[in-house]
């Protein structure tokens, strides 16, 4: 096997064991995890939350006295729908209560 074949094929190796490492990483985190999320969806879902909750805030029923305030308000229903969209996708991701 000539050289730039032999580096070839180590790099392959390396990167396959990475990912596996990395595959193992989470599962064992998800496995160990109460809530069935890894620790960063969770931070991503806290994220989501207050952002949600944030353009609530905008969209409150308060009289709209300009077309940047109206815009503000439509941004923030936006915002709002989005959010909820992301927290279902991520309450889909998380795994189920039981182990077993």
């Amino acid at each position: 096997m000539d050289p730039a074949t032999a580096i070839g094929v180590a790099s392959g190796i390396i990167t396959f064991l990475n990912v596996a490492c990395k595959i193992v990483d989470v599962a064992s985190e998800l496995y160990t995890s109460n809530s069935g999320a890894t620790k960063e969806n969770e931070r991503i879902s806290q994220v989501i939350t207050d952002l949600k909750d944030v353009s609530l805030g905008l969209t409150a029923n308060t009289p709209v006295s300009g077309r940047h305030e109206a815009a503000l308000q439509e941004l923030g229903r936006d915002c709002a729908a989005l959010s909820a969209e992301l927290l279902s996708i991520l309450e889909n991701l998380r795994l189920a209560k039981s182990r077993f």
